[in-house]
């Protein structure tokens, strides 16, 4: 599984040097693979009646919300069965956020020096599951080493943490979520939440958060930005968020751009949706012997979830950009291949058809242009999935296109296979 991911990391970054700032956004979810009991039996399930498997992942996405790649899929899955497990040995939920944060870590330091325009920063974004000391006192750690590394994390509804304040020269801790509410309002600002507008007002100050009393020995305090909005049309709904980032006077902008950056956030679910609808068909499509062969298809799934959720989004949002953008050449030759296959002549376009001609005529490495756009081809690829555009529905939906990728990647390890083959036969 580690293999596989790790082939994309590269890849990954390099996607990540042509911004100034992307956003590693960690999210817990749990997928249902109820019908996978005997080939996973060796898993460990948590939940859902001992059918489901808890899962990690962090995701690139740049500033616009646009995902880059995933970089890690941890989870609950060791090899060993939940009654062979002893008390509290459970994946701690501190470690698979301490080493999502050590994958950002990772990012940071890959790119950071060089990008194409600027140095990368490489924000790691979490829910208030992430809302732990542990995290906190690694992320002091790794700064010193990881000069392009920042986070922003929501606190807990409960949050208890306490921040070290002056009072009458003297020092005074006080409750985190009790100080910032007596801090005064710096303004308002608008924000987007899955494409909706949404007004909050906004507090900010640079705070020293405290370490717990069982955890003083290594690190003390950490120096953060503490920024709380409270949304104008439901005062009661609040996000409390710490921060890397802001200045020591904190501004309405800075505040702002916390704030923004843990409203995307959101977009997470489209790949976490693709993700349930990819780990829902393994058994019904693959030869499972063991947990071995379930955590590599896995990894298969995850990779897939990020295409799928980027070419929605380019088709959606981007639709006039080439097609290039959201396929490699491969990939449109095998889409015509497959059209054929499935008895879809009638729809294959004559510059695919031109496209197909020219790659298996042209050398091995040979870029090939094509002249059509994203949406296109994303519609093309979900007629191979049984996807038929209608006024209300233009672009296919996460499940064609998720039966339509697999089929179309298979079919492109097809025709790379029988091209270099054939230039092979023609050389010898």
């Amino acid at each position: 599984m580690a293999d596989i991911l790790d082939a994309y990391d590269s890849p990954t970054a390099h996607r990540c040097l042509y911004y100034d700032k992307v956003l590693v956004i960690q999210a817990s979810t749990t997928l249902n693979i109820a019908a996978l009991e005997d080939s996973t039996k060796l898993l460990h399930f948590s939940g859902g009646n001992g059918t489901e498997i808890c899962v990690h992942a962090s995701v690139v996405f740049n500033q616009d919300g646009i995902i880059q790649g995933c970089l890690d899929f941890a989870g609950e899955y060791p090899h060993q069965t939940a009654d062979q497990q002893a008390p509290g040995q459970d994946t701690q939920a501190s470690d698979r956020w301490i080493a999502g944060l050590q994958t950002a870590s990772d990012l940071a330091n890959a790119c950071g020096n060089q990008s194409v325009y600027q140095p990368t920063r490489v924000i790691n974004v979490g829910d208030d599951e992430g809302d732990l000391w542990q995290y906190y006192a690694a992320y002091a750690k790794l700064k010193a080493t990881s000069a392009y590394l920042g986070f922003v994390v929501r606190c807990k509804n409960d949050h208890c943490g306490q921040v070290s304040v002056d009072h009458q020269g003297a020092s005074k801790l006080v409750g985190l979520a009790e100080y910032m509410e007596s801090m005064p309002l710096l303004g308002r600002a608008q924000i987007f939440i899955e494409g909706k507008p949404q007004v909050v007002n906004l507090r900010m100050s640079r705070v020293k958060l405290m370490a717990p009393q069982s955890q003083q020995q290594n690190i003390s305090a950490v120096e953060t930005s503490c920024v709380l909005a409270s949304f104008a049309d439901n005062p009661a709904k609040k996000w409390l968020l710490t921060s890397s980032e802001g200045s020591d006077q904190p501004t309405v902008d800075d505040a702002h751009l916390i704030v923004d950056y843990y409203s995307k956030r959101s977009n997470i679910k489209g790949f976490v949706r693709a993700l349930k609808k990819t780990s829902s068909q393994i058994e019904g499509e693959h030869d499972l012997e063991d947990i071995k062969d379930f955590l590599e298809i896995l990894a298969d799934d995850a990779v897939a979830a990020y295409r799928i959720t980027q070419l929605r989004h380019m088709a959606k949002h981007e639709p006039e950009k080439d097609a290039v953008k959201g396929f490699i050449p491969i990939e449109l030759t095998a889409l015509r291949h497959l059209m054929k296959i499935k008895g879809l002549h009638r729809y294959i376009p004559n510059k695919l058809e031109e496209d197909f001609i020219r790659y298996m005529s042209s050398p091995l490495g040979t870029t090939i242009s094509l002249d059509m756009n994203v949406k296109e081809a994303a519609i093309l690829l979900g007629r191979t999935g049984g996807f038929i555009p209608t006024k209300t529905q233009i672009i296919p939906g996460y499940n064609i296109l998720r039966r339509a990728y697999h089929e179309l990647h298979i079919n492109a390890l097809i025709i790379s296979s029988y091209k270099q083959e054939r230039l092979f036969t023609i050389k010898s």
